[in-house]
């Protein structure tokens, strides 16, 4: 089909609807996308967080909540790249276009557009799948080093005290009381009085020499 080199605007009266339909959509891609980053950010935080907090010496559940949270962090990065939607280059479009008919420029800019919005949703398509294995994997992740910190818990042998907890010792029977260690009154009457007695007596002492 031959392409007109001059365009009638009055043959195609919703153009400028169009354009602003058009305009939306891509203000709600780049909103959307947006949101995906953030959220696929966070992810790859928590993926490193997951992978520090289990140490480098891992039990088997930990290491395999380490591998699943380095994969949910590959899959987040993976997501997050390349993170700029594809336009219009500005100076193709003064080269080509501006000597031609401005209709005819609009319907070229707009169908261009409506090509590269339709390669936008298939990325960010492809984005929201990245998301989703990447929560996936985390919260593999998560689960393995929770189990394999509960299996720890139980099969700890008795005598051994972890981090943090408190032996069920019976300390009164460990270390009864000491009497001598106990404060009373009388006993403090008592020192009290020895303490006159032996500065009197030193007092004597001084006089009679």
């Amino acid at each position: 089909m031959r392409t007109p080199q001059n365009i009638d605007p009055a043959r195609i009266p919703s153009l400028p609807i169009v354009e602003t339909a058009l305009v939306r959509e891509e203000d709600s891609y780049r909103f959307r996308a947006q949101g995906m980053d953030t959220r696929l950010g966070l992810l790859l935080s928590a993926a490193g967080v997951l992978v520090a907090l289990v140490g480098n010496r891992p039990s088997v559940a930990g290491l395999a909540g380490q591998v699943l949270a380095l994969a949910a962090g590959a899959t987040a990065v993976h997501g997050l790249w390349p993170r700029v939607d594809k336009g219009v280059a500005p100076r193709r479009l003064r080269d080509r276009y501006l000597a031609v008919d401005p209709t005819l420029t609009r319907m070229r800019l707009l169908n261009t557009r409506l090509d590269l919005h339709a390669q936008d949703e298939g990325r960010l398509l492809d984005k929201a799948r990245r998301l989703r294995a990447c929560a996936l994997l985390l919260l593999a992740a998560a689960t393995a080093v929770v189990m394999g910190r509960t299996v720890e818990e139980h099969d700890r042998p008795d005598g051994r005290i972890g981090v943090g907890e408190s032996p069920d010792w019976d300390w009164d029977a460990l270390y009864p009381p000491d009497p001598e260690l106990m404060a009373s009154a009388e006993g403090d009457a008592k020192g009290l009085a020895a303490l006159k007695q032996a500065a009197r007596e030193r007092i004597e002492q001084l006089e009679r020499a």
